[in-house]
C-alpha cells in the first residue's frame, strides 16, 4: 500500500502537487491520504486534523468539525466525506474521461445514476434520479485548458482571490460570462431587481406596482443564492438541471390526462395602491399556496401561468439534502446552452450517439432551433405522451394521446413533458421548446426586469432567445426548469 507508483504515498503526493485546482471535496480527500500515508495504513485522528490544517488552514479546522468515526468533516457547515465522496452528507461521485480532461461529477445524498443505455456519460448526458425517480442532467463547466479545453472557463484570477471575498465571486463571475460570452447580452444581468428601501415585495411607481420580488427574495438572498451557485460551479465543474420542464401530474392514459389537467391557478393580479403617493411600499406576497413540488419526470403536465416569483418558490420546494435548488440564473442557462454546442447533437432515430453535431447556430438560430424543439413553425413525430392545441383555458384542456403523425409547420401542439425524442439533446428534453422557461435574470427596464429564455409551442424562437416582461406576469406559454447546485447559498 505504501510503496509503488500507485501507492498512497505517491498518490498523495502527486495529489498535493494540483491541490489549487481541486474542489473542497477533493482536498478533503487530499488530506486523508496523507493522514492514512502518516499512520502507515491506518488514519489516526490527530494526523487527520494535522492533514485538514495543512490543506485549509490553521484556523480554518478545528477538532470538533470532524465526527467521531472519522467518516467526515465539516467546513464551513458542508459535510465533507472522507471517501471522496460529494459535499451533502453523503453520495458519490462519478469520473470519466471526456475529450482527454478527467471530469468528476458529485451525486448528492439520495441519488443514483442512471443505468439506462446513453444516460451514463456527460459526453451524451449523465442522467441522475433522486427517490422519487424525478430526474436531471448535469452540467459541465470545463476549465480553460490549452492542449485540452481552450474555450474551457479560465479561473487564473479566482485562485489568487481571498475565498469569499468580494473579488473572488467577482473573479469566479467573470470566468463563466468569457465561457458563456456566445451567448451573453450585456440588457440582461444576474441581478437582483428592486429598491430595498420600499419594502421586500415591491412598490407603487405613482401608475402601478412594480413586483420585484424573485420568489419573495431579499436582495441579500438573492445574492446569497448567487455567491452560492458561483462557488459551487467552481468548486464542483458544473451543476444539475431537470432533464425536464417542471411539470405537475404524471399521465399514465387517456382518462388521467382529461381529468388530471393542470392546476386551476389563480392568475397572479396584485391590486393597486389607494393611495396616490410614489414609491408606496407593498405587504403582499406572491403565493404558491395550493401548488405542489414539481416533479422532472417524463409524461407529466407542465406546470403554466406561473410568475417567475412563482416558478422560483416552486423550485425551492424540491428541498434537496445538501443541494440548493431554484431557477436557473442567466449564466447557468448560457452554460446549457456552451455544453450543448460542444456536445448536442441531432439525431432523428432518437439514440444517445450519432447525427450532427451541434454549432452554435443551433442554440441562436431559428432556423436551427426548430430541428430539435417544438415551435409553430417545427415539424416532429411523438414518441410518448400527450398533446394539446387548447390551452388558453386552464380549466378547459382537452388532450389527446399521441400518434405516429408528425406535427406539421402550421399548427401549434403543446406536449406533456418529453414527448418527442427529437426535441432532446444530451438528454434534455425540451430545451429549445414546447415552454419558454423563467430564469433570475433581470432585465435592464424596470417595469419589465422579469427574463424567460427560449421560446415556446405557439411561436417560433432558439434556444438562448431572452423575453422580458412584468414582475406579475403569467402566460399559458410560460413554464420553469429546476437547477441543482450542491451546498448552500453563501453571504
Amino acid at each position: 500500500m505504501l510503496s509503488g507508483d500507485n501507492s498512497i504515498l505517491n498518490q498523495a503526493g502527486r495529489a498535493r502537487d494540483i491541490t489549487g485546482e481541486k474542489s473542497i471535496a477533493e482536498r478533503v480527500q487530499i488530506a486523508y491520504l496523507g493522514a492514512l500515508a502518516n499512520g502507515k495504513g491506518n488514519v489516526e485522528r490527530a494526523d487527520l486534523l494535522t492533514e485538514l490544517k495543512k490543506e485549509f488552514g490553521e484556523d480554518k479546522i478545528k477538532d470538533g468539525d470532524i465526527d467521531g468515526a472519522l467518516t467526515k468533516v465539516t467546513i464551513d457547515g458542508t459535510d465533507y466525506n472522507f471517501d471522496g465522496n460529494s459535499p451533502g452528507g453523503g453520495g458519490s461521485t462519478h469520473t470519466e474521461t471526456v475529450n482527454g480532461i478527467e471530469v468528476v461529477v458529485p451525486i448528492p445524498s439520495g441519488f443514483t445514476k442512471s443505468t439506462e443505455t446513453g444516460e451514463t456519460s456527460v459526453a451524451t448526458g449523465l442522467v441522475v434520479k433522486d427517490s422519487s425517480n424525478n430526474e436531471y442532467v448535469w452540467i459541465p463547466v470545463f476549465e480553460y485548458d490549452s492542449t485540452k479545453c481552450t474555450w474551457g472557463a479560465d479561473y487564473t484570477n479566482v485562485r489568487s482571490a481571498t475565498e469569499g471575498s468580494s473579488e473572488y465571486y467577482t473573479s469566479i463571475e467573470t470566468a463563466l460570462k468569457n465561457y458563456t460570452a456566445t451567448y451573453k447580452d450585456s440588457s440582461y444581468t444576474d441581478v437582483w431587481y428592486g429598491n430595498s428601501s420600499y419594502g421586500k415585495y415591491g412598490y407603487y411607481d405613482g401608475t402601478q406596482f412594480v413586483y420585484y420580488t424573485n420568489g419573495n427574495m431579499t436582495q441579500a438572498e438573492y445574492t446569497a443564492l448567487y455567491h452560492g451557485m458561483l462557488k459551487s460551479v467552481y468548486e464542483n465543474g458544473g451543476f444539475y438541471i431537470g432533464r425536464y420542464e417542471m411539470g405537475i401530474a404524471v399521465v399514465d392514459n387517456v382518462n388521467d390526462a382529461s381529468t388530471n389537467t393542470r392546476v386551476a391557478l389563480t392568475e397572479y393580479t396584485p391590486s393597486n395602491s389607494t393611495s396616490s403617493t410614489t414609491n408606496t411600499a407593498s405587504t403582499s406576497a406572491v403565493s404558491i399556496s395550493g401548488m405542489t413540488a414539481p416533479l422532472s419526470k417524463q409524461n407529466a403536465i407542465a406546470y403554466t401561468r406561473i410568475t417567475q416569483s412563482q416558478a422560483e418558490m416552486l423550485a425551492e420546494m424540491l428541498n434537496y439534502s445538501g443541494v440548493t435548488s431554484s431557477l436557473m440564473f442567466g449564466v447557468q442557462w448560457d452554460a446549457v446552452c456552451v455544453y450543448l454546442e460542444h456536445f448536442g447533437k441531432i439525431d432523428s432515430s432518437a439514440t444517445a450517439s450519432g447525427g450532427t453535431s451541434f454549432d452554435s447556430s443551433y442554440l441562436t438560430s431559428n432556423n436551427y432551433s426548430k430541428l430539435w424543439g417544438n415551435y409553430k413553425n417545427a415539424t416532429f413525430v411523438m414518441n410518448r405522451g400527450f398533446f394539446s392545441t387548447t390551452y388558453s383555458n386552464t380549466t378547459a384542456v382537452t388532450w389527446n394521446q399521441y400518434t405516429s403523425t408528425a406535427k406539421d409547420t402550421s399548427t401549434a401542439w403543446l406536449c406533456t413533458t418529453g414527448a418527442s425524442d427529437q426535441n432532446r439533446a444530451c438528454n434534455i428534453y425540451d430545451f429549445a421548446g414546447n415552454l419558454a422557461e423563467w430564469t433570475l435574470e433581470r432585465y435592464s427596464d424596470a417595469i419589465r426586469p422579469c427574463v424567460y429564455r427560449g421560446s415556446g409551442f405557439s411561436g417560433s424562437g432558439y434556444a438562448s432567445s431572452r423575453y422580458d416582461d412584468y414582475t406579475n406576469f403569467s402566460g399559458y406559454g410560460l413554464s420553469a426548469r429546476p437547477s441543482l447546485y450542491i451546498g448552500s447559498p453563501v453571504s
